[in-house]
């Protein structure tokens, strides 16, 4: 009898498969589809206000992302500005007095060639000296005008701002629901 049921059993499982119904054959796009990583819904946001630059330099660091939530006075920039030292102004100074020198010297027609080549000289070595002084930087930040979400970024690391340039887009804040205030009533018997 043990056989008899065991076939039977067997047979049930041969039929039972032509009982479903036809699956459709996956074509590319359906594989595609299920292949593809789930996209996070987002909700559209609104388009923001321009958010300007407030200094003028050339940008350091962005601390910011596009769909950001940024607080008021909150570091979006870091903008570095070239620092004038004393002696950069001086020799500054000295390089524009010699160089109109240099063009009134070589606009007399008489000009001795002696002087014309010491003053040409002056220039050059002054040039040099200029040169060869050390960069000195700056940093100044720009700060979130207010609460917002950053929607759009419009600059990057290495570009120049002028001041009032926008920086991106901030938006309000959605709007969120006022908490739940609905008391939990528990019941003690």
């Amino acid at each position: 009898m043990t056989p008899v049921i065991l076939l039977g059993a067997l047979g049930g499982l041969a039929l039972w498969p032509s009982h479903l119904p036809e699956a459709p054959t996956p074509d590319s796009s359906t594989l595609t589809a299920y292949l593809r990583e789930p996209q996070p819904a987002t909700p559209p946001l609104a388009a923001g206000t321009a958010v300007p630059a407030t200094v003028a330099g050339r940008v350091w660091e962005v601390y910011f992302t596009e769909g950001q939530h940024v607080r008021k006075g909150q570091l979006l920039l870091k903008v570095a500005q070239k620092l004038v030292s004393a002696d950069h102004h001086r020799l500054q100074q000295q390089l524009t007095q010699q160089q109109q020198q240099l063009a009134s010297l070589a606009a007399r027609p008489a000009a001795p060639a002696a002087e014309l080549t010491a003053t040409t000289a002056r220039v050059a070595a002054t040039e040099r000296q200029l040169a060869a002084l050390p960069a000195q930087l700056s940093f100044q930040f720009v700060t979130a005008p207010h609460d917002g979400v950053m929607v759009r970024r419009s600059v990057a690391a290495g570009d120049y701002l002028s001041v009032g340039a926008a920086i991106g887009q901030l938006a309000p804040l959605p709007a969120t629901p006022p908490d739940d205030t609905t008391l939990l009533l528990s019941s003690a018997n």
